[in-house]
């Protein structure tokens, strides 16, 4: 069974293309999909293992990095997003993105989150949390395997990925 992976677009983001190139060479079901089309039909969102928001200036960050779609996806996925995290599946925030995720509280641990506004600063609590990992370890399992790390790009080692070996273009 391939796994099945869905790259984010919404207004502003810019790197959906090569994000979902990236996710079909390492051997991805990929699927690019609008977030108004994931509104319309929010229970798609959990046929993917793997969510990508990846950057770009998301709704042109008019009232802050990553806010807006933070704010349209907690609003209008939240149950569903809540479900994704719960199963332990994979979320992928890239640049704009992981700032998306930052803003909409789908990270693990606790945050405060601060923004200067004309009356002062504004302080508002963010609701990070990590699911409990099904082995009670350090989170650093994933599925069938541990957490790898990827090569350097300034000549990295080339480790075991998967059931293959990363090779350089």
């Amino acid at each position: 069974m391939t796994v099945r992976a869905l790259v984010l677009r919404a207004p502003g983001i810019n790197c959906d293309r090569e994000t979902a190139h990236a996710c079909r060479l390492v051997g991805f079901e990929t699927e690019v999909l609008h977030i108004n089309q994931l509104i319309k039909a929010p229970k798609r969102l959990l046929d993917y293992a793997l969510l990508i928001i990846p950057g770009g200036f998301s709704y042109g960050d008019d009232l802050g990095a990553g806010t807006l779609l933070a704010k349209n996806l907690t609003t209008h996925l939240g149950s569903q997003l809540d479900q994704f995290i719960n199963d332990e599946r994979l979320v992928l925030g890239i640049c704009n993105g992981f700032q998306v995720l930052v803003r909409a509280g789908l990270l693990p641990g606790n945050i405060i989150i601060s923004r200067r506004g004309g009356s002062g600063e504004d302080v508002e609590r963010g609701r990070l949390r990590r699911p409990p990992s099904r082995r009670g370890g350090s989170g650093e399992d994933v599925e069938r395997g541990r957490l790898r790390r990827p090569p350097s790009r300034r000549g990295g080692s080339g480790e075991d990925v998967e059931r293959g070996r990363l090779r350089r273009p």
